[in-house]
C-alpha cells in the first residue's frame, strides 16, 4: 500500500512516477494498476465499415513509457508501448485491439477491480464485446460463461 500512496502522491504533484513501481525488479501491484486505469484508461468501442472494433488503452506522459510497459507486462500483454511527438503533445500510449488479448487479459485483470464510474464504463464495454461475439471468427465463444472462456484457449475458425 505504500508504493500506491507514494505514486499517488507524486502523481498529484506532477511528478515523474515511473521510479516508484519498479523496485527489486518486481511487478507493480494488480491493485495499483487498477487504479491507474480508473484514472487514465479508455474503454473504447468504435464503428468502420459496418464493422464494430473494441480496444483498451492507457495514454501518460512521455517519461512514463516504463510505467506503460510495465503495466503491459503484469497484465500479460504483448503489446508494444508507443510513443507520439505531434506539434501541440507528446505522450506515451498503450493500445489492445486484438480481440484474443482483450478476452483472456485485459477484461479478466479488470473484473470486479474497478470503481465507481469507470466500473460501469467497463462493464458496458464488456458486455458490447460479449455480445459481439457473434460477429467474430472464434468458434463457440458466445456459448461458453466467460470464466470457461478465460480459462480456455480461443481457436480460430477457418
Amino acid at each position: 500500500m505504500l508504493y500506491c500512496w507514494c505514486a499517488y502522491q507524486l502523481l498529484s504533484f506532477g511528478h515523474n512516477i515511473t521510479q516508484c513501481f519498479v523496485w527489486n525488479n518486481t511487478m507493480i501491484s494488480q491493485d495499483f494498476i487498477s487504479g491507474y486505469i480508473s484514472a487514465v484508461g479508455s474503454f473504447l468501442q468504435y464503428t468502420r465499415n459496418h464493422k464494430t472494433s473494441f480496444a483498451f488503452q492507457i495514454k501518460a506522459i512521455p517519461s512514463n513509457i516504463s510505467l506503460l510497459e510495465q503495466i503491459a507486462l503484469s497484465m500479460e500483454i504483448a503489446n508494444r508501448v508507443y510513443t507520439y511527438h505531434g506539434k501541440t503533445q507528446n505522450y506515451a500510449l498503450l493500445v489492445v485491439r486484438d480481440r484474443h488479448s482483450l478476452l483472456k487479459n485485459v477484461i479478466p485483470f479488470l473484473e470486479n477491480k474497478l470503481y465507481g464510474e469507470k466500473e460501469l464504463r467497463f462493464n458496458e464495454w464488456k458486455k458490447s464485446i460479449i455480445e459481439n461475439c457473434s460477429t467474430w471468427k472464434f468458434q463457440n465463444i458466445k456459448s461458453k460463461t466467460m470464466s470457461q472462456l478465460w480459462s480456455s484457449p480461443l481457436k480460430k475458425s477457418a
